[in-house]
């Protein structure tokens, strides 16, 4: 039976209370993306992915896992504290802002999120905090640039290429006042864009990116090869690879089923 917005939720907090909370150095837990953003009683597709930070005292900057938990595709990230150490760090960081506007909390036993919630909510819409984010942005924008011209081959290229577009992608959402998303960015790209009356620059994005031309059935055509790539991915990964802790079985679904409820929806383009 699907669950919707709410019961995911739940879960989310049940891991981190039984699981979460036991890594070393544990200061709390809150949700991150989409869900954030949802009506509690919508309905959650199983192919989406719950998106979680866990506050460590010691963390190392910001490491990535993704799991399994009661049909759930879990990934959180172990961050250190640092990041949250004043409301100002945490308003100028176009991660983090969003996330911490609304009430995301899942634990906080020092009382650190609840804290900074009270007052990134009030401020986050300010023009300040907007072009603190959006300077942030481009700075990450600048740094996959300088990573692409020194690509030591065409994957790793367009790989860079890849991370280029998502942190301009970001950058268009920031600026609209929207979370950015991961998935879905050059979609939500297109929203903003389009509310601006600049739907020729979206059109150049997608030509930078390569897939301005491409039709919904060739789209439709590359799925299923994808999905044997992945398959194969997973059974030969041995070595460190940029994202490889998405490379399991299990989150599989994200990646097939979310790029086809996107070609649905009529951004095949975008998928």
């Amino acid at each position: 039976m699907q669950m919707n917005v709410g019961q995911v939720i739940e879960l989310a907090r049940e891991w981190v209370e039984i699981y979460g909370s036991k890594i070393p150095g544990f200061c709390g837990a809150h949700l991150m993306g989409g869900l954030n953003f949802s009506p509690k009683d919508s309905p959650f597709p199983s192919y989406r992915d719950v998106d979680l930070n866990i506050l460590l005292r010691d963390g190392d900057g910001w490491d990535v896992h993704d799991l399994s938990y009661k049909g759930l595709i879990l990934e959180y990230g172990s961050v250190n504290i640092e990041a949250y150490k004043s409301a100002e760090i945490v308003l100028s960081d176009p991660r983090l802002a969003s996330n911490l506007a609304v009430n995301s909390i899942l634990s906080d036993p020092m009382g650190i999120l609840a804290s900074l919630h009270k007052t990134v909510a009030l401020e986050y819409p300010h023009r300040k905090w907007v072009l603190a984010r959006c300077d942030s942005a481009k700075s990450a924008a600048k740094d996959s640039l300088n990573e692409l011209s020194q690509s030591s081959s065409p994957i790793y290229g367009f790989s860079n290429l890849g991370l280029l577009i998502f942190d301009l992608s970001g950058l268009i959402a920031i600026a609209g006042l929207k979370p950015p998303t991961n998935r879905r960015s050059l979609v939500l790209a297109k929203e903003v864009l389009e509310t601006w009356g600049q739907t020729d620059l979206h059109e150049e994005i997608l030509k930078v990116y390569g897939s301005a031309p491409f039709s919904k059935p060739e789209v439709e055509a590359y799925l299923p090869i994808c999905a044997i790539a992945f398959d194969k991915a997973v059974e030969v990964k041995q070595t460190a690879v940029p994202y490889g802790y998405k490379l399991h079985s299990h989150v599989k679904p994200y990646f097939i089923d979310g790029a086809k409820e996107m070609i649905d929806e009529g951004h095949h383009r975008e998928a």
